[in-house]
């Protein structure tokens, strides 16, 4: 006669799901919602989605205080 067993699994509780990616569309509807000024969406190999906010083509270029002190108005160093 075979022998009936019973194995009880612990209680784990429902399986997690992994929620969908968002799509372009869906993170440019969401950016444009938020107000945000996109200059350009970026689609990575693996499926993430980068958002470059800004204008496009303005680049802002911080000066350092000393830059004027050490080369002058004319970017040359001085000697002093």
């Amino acid at each position: 006669m075979l022998e009936q067993r019973s194995f009880f699994l612990p209680d784990v509780g429902p399986r997690k799901r992994r929620g969908r990616r968002p799509t372009l569309v869906g993170v440019a509807k969401a950016a444009a919602k938020a107000g945000l000024e996109v200059a350009r969406y970026e689609v990575e190999p693996d499926g993430k989605i980068v958002v470059v906010i800004g204008k496009l083509g303005t680049a802002t270029v911080n000066e350092n205080e000393w830059d004027l002190d050490i080369y002058g108005k004319d970017k040359t160093p001085t000697r002093q």
